[in-house]
């Protein structure tokens, strides 16, 4: 797992996430950040909160006379792992609009009196073969 701020590495243990004012708007505008992670590396916290969240989709789907995912439905609900595999676009776009918060408690810790780093965004999530690659904005704490 790498870390990078304005592609230069720091250690992931350096890291935290901003739970309040996640996503808002930045002033100055933040500092883009890349984390690259295998996904092999992907914890198994993460893959129980993904596939809870596919069965609450299909149960609410299955209540609903309109679909809230039909990326999923099409795809017929698949586990984590079969989403990895086939439809790494689909599992992007859940980190993005539904699961960043289970993402980042999954990879960082939430408090960290000792972070230099502090994400603000998750932007775009990009899934390739074994790689995961997430693009977001943040800023450096002032200690």
């Amino acid at each position: 797992m790498k870390f990078l701020v304005e592609n230069n590495q720091i250690g992931i243990e350096s890291v935290i996430y901003r739970e309040l004012g996640f996503g808002e708007q930045l002033n100055p505008e933040g500092i883009a950040y890349r984390l690259e992670v295998l996904t092999d590396e992907i914890p198994e916290s993460f893959h129980e909160a993904i596939n809870s969240f596919i069965e609450q989709c299909k149960s609410d789907d299955k209540d609903q006379e309109i679909s809230e995912t039909p990326e999923l439905q099409k795809l017929g609900y698949p586990d984590s792992q079969k989403l990895l595999v086939k439809a790494p676009t689909v599992l992007g776009r859940m980190i993005e609009d539904y699961l960043y918060f289970e993402f980042l408690n999954a990879i960082f810790k939430t408090s960290n009196t000792n972070a230099k780093f502090v994400i603000n965004s998750i932007d775009r999530v990009d899934i390739s073969g074994v790689q995961m690659q997430v693009f977001g904005k943040g800023f450096f704490r002032k200690i």
